[in-house]
């Protein structure tokens, strides 16, 4: 079995998010460049880990790469809706009593997949 070459192809919009969030990180100060940072560092590790398991021909492997593409697309969602709060101007929805266990609905199913 010959790996896919779209997985080759996929590496190069991984580095270029994982350019972007380095740039995020270096601008930090700037309101907002933290959910860009941690946004771009989901997309990169779900792109790369997307075109790895494309790449490998072991079902381990392959396994192996969708845990950790899960861990990058369990980010995205939740910086997303910062982003939007955010640049929308309503910051105070993050504020009330009912989000917090809301918040930790994506940090308890990122910590399960490891168990798997």
């Amino acid at each position: 079995m010959k790996p896919n070459l779209f997985g080759l192809i996929l590496l190069l919009p991984a580095f270029l998010s994982g350019v972007i969030a380095c740039y995020a990180w270096r601008r930090r100060s700037i309101p907002g460049a933290t959910i860009i940072f941690f946004l771009m560092l989901g997309t990169s590790v779900a792109v790369f880990a997307y075109g790895m398991e494309l790449i490998s021909l072991a079902m381990p492997d392959k396994l192996i790469w969708v845990k950790i593409r899960y861990m990058g697309t369990a980010l995205i969602y939740p910086m997303l809706l910062l982003l939007t709060l955010w640049y929308t101007n309503r910051r105070q929805v993050l504020r009330r009593p009912e989000h917090p266990p809301i918040r930790l609905c994506h940090l308890i199913s990122g910590v399960c997949v490891g168990h798997y």
